[in-house]
């Protein structure tokens, strides 16, 4: 009897040895089949394979570990046009380094217990319908690299915590409904380099830790942001995209903006900026876009802006702006977009410009002191889509030869001083 009892101890401590990894591969495929329990529509039959008929690690999306080929690792729907949720279960997958689900219908709260991914990696959960607060248990997820959750309808703060992810990368939390301040905390998120928190409702400055990061692109656009722009960020020497546009921020351009080397795009338009426009934006060799339009800025255009190899927009509508236009800015050949309306601008257009900005597609000077004839030669921009010169003093007669530019749409040119019966001897022409 103690013979049958011993050898039952054994056979009992055998079994608990052999089957500990089998129980956790059969706690994988039941967390992902409690997932695929929740998805109400799948309209694409995505989840199809996800059945009894083959093992889990050959379901479409699933991805098993090498070292442990019954664990799953990765989970990846996107675009399938899923509804459903986030189920708490999939908490339970403890090898899932890559969770990602964007551009379906997924609804519902964003379960605080995936904090206890501990090998999580990459967790997009992006253009969703997705509701409640951003959990704070993510902060738990130190391994953490890429976290998605634009295009949903989160709302509440940016989690604290956050801050304390050092391997995070990019964060975008774009067009949500998230308030508050951006936390501080974010500055000791030492490697991340892209920070999109735009279309949302944030307020308050912008954190001077923002400015201690390695940065390459930088989107807060669309809030309710107000102060200065940090001194911190003369130290964004890796930066390429900065947009604070649609804000409240007030003061002016720092000349330190000149030594930010590697900036392809500044969009600080629509806010409350003011004073000139610095002269060292000209020695930003790779900026492609300039965008200051809707502020208050004054003074003339730095003729800088002309030395600009690769700028493709200017944009400097609506503001205080005085002076000529810099002949060097006729001189930019790369340039498509250039926009200086609504300023107090003086002086005439050159009579080759046609010529010196072949690729120019749009034009906006309407409402200056411009004066002279509108030259020729701008109809040799044969891409010219837009024109706008309403409200200045040209004078003369408009060019017949503006009716052979096949993809133009929009033409004004009312409010100036042009010969009595031109306009519309060119409107018969046309």
């Amino acid at each position: 009897m103690e013979f049958i009892f011993i050898n039952a101890i054994i056979l009992l401590i055998c079994s608990t040895i052999f089957l500990a990894p089998m129980n956790n591969a059969i706690d994988d495929e039941l967390a992902l089949l409690a997932f695929k329990s929740t998805i109400t529509v799948d309209p694409s039959q995505a989840m199809a394979s996800w059945n009894f008929s083959l093992h889990f690690c050959e379901w479409l999306g699933v991805t098993c570990s090498h070292r442990h080929p019954t664990r799953v690792t990765g989970i990846s729907l996107e675009g399938f046009g899923l509804s459903g949720e986030v189920l708490t279960s999939l908490s339970n997958l403890t090898f899932l380094q890559r969770l990602h689900l964007p551009n379906n219908n997924l609804h519902g709260h964003i379960p605080q217990e995936l904090g206890n991914l501990q090998r999580l990696k990459h967790l997009n959960l992006g253009r969703n319908s997705l509701e409640g607060n951003i959990p704070e248990t993510l902060s738990q997820c130190l391994q953490l690299q890429i976290l998605l959750l634009n295009d949903n309808k989160l709302t509440g703060s940016i989690p604290e915590g956050l801050g304390s992810l050092q391997k995070l990368l990019y964060i975008n939390f774009g067009n949500n409904y998230l308030t508050g301040k951006i936390p501080n905390t974010l500055g000791n998120a030492t490697s991340l380099a892209i920070l999109y928190l735009y279309s949302n409702s944030l307020s308050d400055s912008i954190p001077y830790s923002v400015g201690q990061l390695p940065l390459a692109f930088l989107n807060l656009t669309h809030n309710n942001l107000e102060g200065f722009i940090p001194s911190s960020f003369q130290n964004l020497t890796s930066l390429m995209h900065f947009d604070v546009s649609y804000n409240n921020l007030t003061g002016g351009i720092p000349e330190w903006f000149g030594n930010l080397s590697s900036l392809k795009t500044i969009n600080v338009k629509m806010n409350n900026l003011k004073g000139s426009i610095p002269y060292s934006i000209g020695y930003l060799s790779s900026l492609s876009t300039l965008a200051l339009t809707a502020n208050t800025f004054s003074g003339a255009i730095p003729s800088s802006i002309g030395t600009l190899p690769n700028l493709y927009a200017l944009a400097l509508s609506h503001n205080s702006l005085s002076g000529t236009i810099p002949s060097s800015l006729y001189n930019l050949s790369s340039i498509n977009y250039l926009g200086v309306a609504d300023n107090l601008l003086t002086g005439t257009i050159p009579s080759d410009i046609g010529n010196t900005l072949p690729g120019l597609k749009t034009i906006y000077m309407y409402f200056n002191q411009l004066h002279g004839p509108i030259p020729m030669s701008l109809a040799n921009a044969t891409g010219l889509e837009d024109i706008e010169l309403t409200g200045n003093n040209f004078t003369g007669v408009i060019p017949s030869n503006l009716g052979t530019l096949q993809n133009l749409y929009w033409l004004t040119l009312d409010r100036n001083q042009f010969e009595a019966n031109n306009a519309d001897d060119w409107t018969q022409q046309k």
